[in-house]
């Protein structure tokens, strides 16, 4: 990316409509008004390596499955924008909305106006520490219950919750959807086969 669309990037701020009206909302996030890029460096706008790919699909393939079966809402894919905040849109790698708030806020074609009740983010190498903080922080003070933290190299996954109790779970753990996904339990052994 050019210096100059950085620097012109960084000068803008928009609403959460503008944003989606605007050609950057594929490949970035907008935080407090302002357009960042996924991943959180200019330098680093492309695609997520296979591990990442693997990984997430995995995972986003069981949750389908279960939530599908369980008439519990709807899992989201990577890029789908969820406005947490007044000029705060993020996407996450998977997320889960429950039927309630489908009901409450419908799916339409612009992003979804809450916060999902689970978020998931799958660490790539081009992800800082800070980023992921204020992610996690966001999503919880916006309302989103779980967020789990998937470290693919590392084959682990933190759990945050509201409680601001978080676990880390290992290959040898089991991933629990506790009461935002009563029942949904996965061995992480299956999730990081490879």
């Amino acid at each position: 990316m050019s210096a100059v669309l950085e620097q012109t990037l960084e000068k803008t701020t928009m609403t959460a409509d503008e944003f989606f009206d605007s050609p950057y909302s594929r490949g970035f996030e907008l935080v407090r008004g302002k357009i960042v890029p996924r991943g959180g460096n200019f330098e680093l706008d492309m695609p997520t390596g296979a591990l990442h790919g693997v990984v997430t699909e995995e995972l986003a393939s069981r949750l389908s499955y279960f939530v599908r079966e369980n008439k519990l809402g709807r899992v989201f894919a990577a890029e789908t924008g969820f406005v947490l905040a007044e000029g705060t849109v993020r996407g996450a790698d998977v997320a889960f909305v429950g039927q309630e708030k489908i009901a409450e806020f419908g799916i339409s074609e612009k992003f979804f106006q809450a916060a999902p009740d689970l978020a998931v983010e799958t660490i790539s190498p081009g992800n800082s520490l800070d980023e992921i903080q204020d992610k996690i922080e966001e999503y919880l003070t916006a309302g989103t219950k779980l967020v789990w933290i998937v470290y693919p190299k590392q084959k682990m996954i933190q759990v945050h919750r509201q409680s601001n109790v978080i676990n880390v779970l290992r290959e040898n753990d089991t991933l629990d959807g506790e009461d935002v996904l009563p029942n949904f339990r996965v061995k992480l052994n299956e999730i990081f086969n490879y």
